[in-house]
């Protein structure tokens, strides 16, 4: 009877010992900046961005970047995924010279790596990046007549949270999910760390009241964010301009999709009233 117990008592301490584990590597879990590097491409305009960091205007994070300027009035930030490095992004865009693409061609394209993506400074949180999108577009707010935000896979979660705080002619979301919460609850909900999680991504509360233009695309079968939640999260969308779901693509080969920069180009036009 006592190897039963001992057994039973055995068994729960490891179910806690793996809880604790999830709860404390929990920005180790979300936030994969150890597979970013930074290639910067040739002929890319590098930004330097420098924003307050915990200790306020006293204690200076700088954030790199790219910066592709057109003399456009239209700007597009880029929010890129949990293992994401912007340079990727810049890389691609300056491949696509067709005229399929001529809208997204002619406007400016910003971009940051997150704090602690390729050299940026600092340390990845929710709220870090939050306050990092909010800065970026405060900082560019005053050079543009229409600003557009794109976010893939966490940089969704990032998009709506602006478009909770700022005002942007139009959001684009790739493979999004409806909170971080939720995908938490799916993947590791039989040790109820999802109840204790701290960077929720909660895009579905953000949104409620938002009445700025979205334009979703995901993909099917997405092993990494299930349909369910990216369709979640449409069922909260207030303006719904463009739902679309990829076959033959994956979360992950959707980022050097060209269909995904056909949407891209398509959704601008949307927004833009082309």
């Amino acid at each position: 009877m006592s190897v039963v117990i001992w057994a039973i008592a055995a068994l729960f301490a490891l179910y806690f010992l793996v809880m604790i584990a999830l709860i404390l590597w929990e920005e180790k879990l979300i936030f994969l900046s150890g597979f970013s590097r930074s290639d910067e491409t040739k002929g890319d305009k590098t930004i330097a961005f420098t924003i307050n960091g915990d200790g306020g205007s006293q204690n200076p994070i700088e954030l790199e970047g790219f910066y592709i300027k057109r003399q456009s009035k239209t700007a597009l930030l880029w929010f890129d995924g949990n293992c994401d490095n912007v340079w990727v992004a810049a890389s691609i865009l300056k491949q696509i010279s067709s005229d399929d693409y001529a809208l997204l061609n002619s406007i400016d394209v910003i971009a940051l790596n997150y704090r602690g993506y390729g050299r940026s400074g600092g340390k990845p949180t929710q709220k870090a990046l939050f306050e990092d999108a909010i800065a970026l577009y405060d900082h560019i707010r005053g050079g543009y007549d229409r600003i557009i935000a794109i976010g893939r896979s966490l940089g969704s979660g990032v998009v709506c949270y602006l478009a909770s705080e700022r005002k942007l002619n139009g959001a684009i979301l790739i493979t999004p999910y409806n909170s971080i919460r939720a995908l938490a609850k799916w993947r590791f909900g039989f040790f109820a760390a999802h109840i204790f999680i701290r960077n929720a991504f909660e895009s579905d509360r953000y949104i409620k009241n938002v009445k700025t233009p979205f334009a979703l695309l995901s993909v099917e079968n997405d092993r990494i964010i299930p349909n369910v939640y990216t369709d979640r999260l449409a069922k909260r969308v207030n303006v719904l301009a463009l739902n679309e779901r990829l076959g033959d693509a994956t979360h992950a080969s959707i980022a050097s999709d060209l269909r995904l920069f056909a949407f891209i180009e398509k959704a601008l036009k949307e927004f833009c009233n082309v």
